[in-house]
C-alpha cells in the first residue's frame, strides 16, 4: 500500500531558524513521518537574525525554495494527499497546488501585518502582507490556530473553517519531575524568546536588573535586540543568545521559574509547554495572548501585570512558584498538555479525512 504524501510549505524550520512557529513546523514534519506519511518540506535557506548554525538530521526531504527547477518539478508532477502551509510567503504556493490535493491546510501563527508593524515596518508593507495572507487563507480548506486569542485575529470570513488545536507538541508525557526544593539565594529566572520588541525581553531585563540580589535572569534567543541586551551589562542578567537543545534542557531544569514577558501578538508561547514538562513553573504577562489565557485557567498567580513595578513583579514570581507547588494545579497542567499531542492531531485532521 502506497504511503500517504504530505507537502509542507514552511518559511522557517527549526533549528536552522529559531522561534516557536519554526519548532512546531519541524516537529509536525517529524510526527507526520512517524505516522506513515512521505513528507517533502519546501523552506528557505537560513539567514538573518533569527537563524542559527545548528543543523538537524532530517527524516523527511527538505527542499530550499531557491532550487527553482526542483520546485517547478513538484508543481508540474507532484500529487499530494495533504498540503500544509505555515506562513503566507511560501503559503502562496498552496494556491498552485490546489489541483494537486484535496486537503489544503494552513497554520495561522499570527497576523503578519501587525507583526510587521511591531518591528517598525511601514504601513504600506503591512497592508500588502495582509492582502497576500488574506488571498492565501481564502483557498484553504481548514485553518489551525493554537489559541482562541489568535483565532480572534482572523477575519470573520475565515472563522467557520478555523480549528483551535492548542499548543501542539511531540513530547512524550511522563510523570512530572519531583517538586524542586526551595533554594537559598536569588531566584533563577529564564526566558526563551525571539529577541524582538513585541516579546518584552528588554522590559523584563530592566525589571530584573532592579532586583539584583533577589533574582537572576538568563535570556536565550536570537534577534535584532541581542546586541542591545548585551550592551546593558546588568550584573544579574545573563544574555546567552542562541544555545543548543541540550543546553536549553539544562537551563529549563535548573531554573526556578520561566517568564513569558510578551507585550503583544503571542499566539501561545511554546516555552510554557517546554518548561512545565521539565518541572519548572511559568509566569506570563497579562498581555501574553494565548499563553496567558491558558495559564489563567489554572491559577491567576501564573499571570503578572506589565504595569507593575519591580516589587510587585517579585511578589508575582514568588506567588507563581507557590501556586505550582500545589499538587492539584501541577497535575492538571500536565494532564491538559497531554491533550495537545501532535499524533492525536494528525489522526483527527489528516488521516481520517484522507481515507
Amino acid at each position: 500500500m502506497a504511503k500517504k504524501t504530505a507537502l509542507i510549505l514552511a518559511d522557517f524550520i527549526f533549528p536552522e531558524y529559531l522561534g516557536g512557529s519554526a519548532r512546531l513546523a519541524s516537529e509536525l514534519n517529524d510526527s507526520l513521518v512517524e505516522s506513515g506519511f512521505d513528507v517533502t518540506c519546501i523552506t528557505r535557506r537560513p539567514t538573518g537574525q533569527y537563524s542559527s548554525s545548528f543543523q538537524a538530521s532530517r527524516v523527511y526531504r527538505l527542499l530550499y525554495i531557491d532550487r527553482i527547477r526542483s520546485v517547478l518539478a513538484l508543481l508540474v508532477f507532484g500529487k499530494w494527499d495533504v498540503v500544509i502551509s505555515h506562513h503566507f510567503t511560501l503559503g502562496i504556493l498552496s494556491y498552485f497546488f490546489r489541483s494537486k490535493s484535496n486537503l489544503i491546510l494552513y497554520f495561522f501563527h499570527g497576523p503578519v501585518h501587525l507583526e510587521r508593524l511591531s518591528r517598525g515596518g511601514s504601513m504600506v508593507s503591512a497592508i500588502l502582507r495582509r492582502g497576500i495572507e488574506y488571498f492565501v487563507l481564502m483557498h484553504q480548506k481548514r485553518i489551525f490556530c493554537l489559541s482562541d486569542y489568535m483565532k480572534c485575529h482572523l477575519a470573520n470570513a475565515f472563522q467557520s473553517k478555523t480549528v483551535i488545536t492548542g499548543p501542539l507538541h511531540n513530547f512524550t508525557i511522563t510523570p512530572p519531575p519531583p517538586l524542586k526544593l526551595p533554594r537559598l539565594g536569588p531566584i533563577n529566572l529564564l526566558t526563551v524568546r525571539r529577541l524582538t520588541n513585541r516579546t518584552g525581553v528588554l522590559e523584563l531585563a530592566e525589571t530584573a536588573s532592579k532586583l539584583h540580589g533577589a533574582v537572576t535572569l538568563s535570556v536565550v534567543g536570537g534577534g535584532e535586540l541581542l546586541d542591545s541586551l548585551r550592551e546593558m551589562e546588568y550584573p544579574n542578567v545573563k544574555v546567552l543568545g542562541k544555545v543548543a537543545d541540550d543546553e536549553l534542557d539544562r537551563l529549563y531544569r535548573r531554573s526556578d521559574l520561566v517568564i513569558l514577558p510578551s507585550l503583544e501578538l503571542e499566539g501561545f508561547g511554546l516555552i510554557i509547554i517546554e518548561s512545565i514538562l521539565r518541572g519548572t513553573p511559568v509566569l506570563a504577562s497579562d498581555k501574553a495572548g494565548g499563553g496567558a489565557e491558558f495559564l489563567r485557567g489554572f491559577s491567576a498567580d501564573f499571570i503578572y501585570s506589565l504595569d507593575s513595578g519591580e516589587a510587585q513583579f517579585l511578589d508575582s514570581v514568588k506567588r507563581a512558584i507557590d501556586a505550582y507547588a500545589n499538587d492539584e494545579i501541577r497535575f492538571r497542567l500536565l494532564a491538559s498538555i497531554s491533550d495537545f499531542n501532535m499524533m492525536s492531531f494528525i489522526n483527527k485532521y489528516l488521516t481520517e479525512e484522507n481515507k
